[in-house]
C-alpha cells in the first residue's frame, strides 16, 4: 500500500515538473497607443477651419492643459517582436531507478520529496512541506 501511494506521490510530481517545463517563456515588445479626447477653446486670427495655424494652437492648448483631464478612450496594444528565452531548468524523464530511489526516500522520510536534474545532476531532497 505504502509502495503504490508513494508511487502516485512521485508520479504526480514528475507530471507537475513535467508540465512546468513544458511551458515556454517569451520576451515581447509591444507598441501601446493610448487615445484621448479633449476640447480647447483657441483664439486668433485664423483663415478658417481649414488652417494649419488652427490645428497648431489646438494640439499647444491641449498639451499645456492637465492631462488628467483629458477623456481616456482606448488603448491599443500592438506586438512589434516576440522572442523565446532559452530554458535554464532540465529536467530529464526519470527512470525506474531514480523512482525506486524517490520511493525510498518518502518511505524512509515520511516528508515528501522533490527531485530536479539540474544539466544532467539529480538532486533530491525533503520538501518544505
Amino acid at each position: 500500500m505504502t509502495k503504490i501511494r508513494s508511487q502516485k506521490i512521485v508520479d504526480g510530481l514528475i507530471s507537475k515538473i513535467n508540465s512546468y517545463l513544458n511551458t515556454k517563456t517569451f520576451e515581447v515588445e509591444l507598441d501601446i497607443t493610448q487615445h484621448f479626447t479633449t476640447t480647447v477653446t483657441v483664439t486668433g486670427d485664423f483663415e478658417g477651419v481649414n488652417d494649419p495655424d488652427l490645428d497648431q494652437a489646438a494640439q499647444q492648448a491641449a498639451d499645456r492643459m492637465a492631462h488628467d483631464d483629458w477623456n481616456w478612450e482606448e488603448t491599443e496594444f500592438d506586438v512589434r517582436n516576440a522572442k523565446l528565452l532559452e530554458s535554464r531548468l532540465k529536467v530529464k524523464q526519470m527512470d525506474n531507478e531514480l523512482i525506486n530511489s524517490l520511493d525510498s526516500e518518502v518511505r524512509n522520510r515520511r516528508k515528501p520529496v522533490v527531485a530536479i536534474s539540474i544539466d544532467s545532476s539529480v538532486y533530491i531532497q525533503p520538501s518544505q512541506c
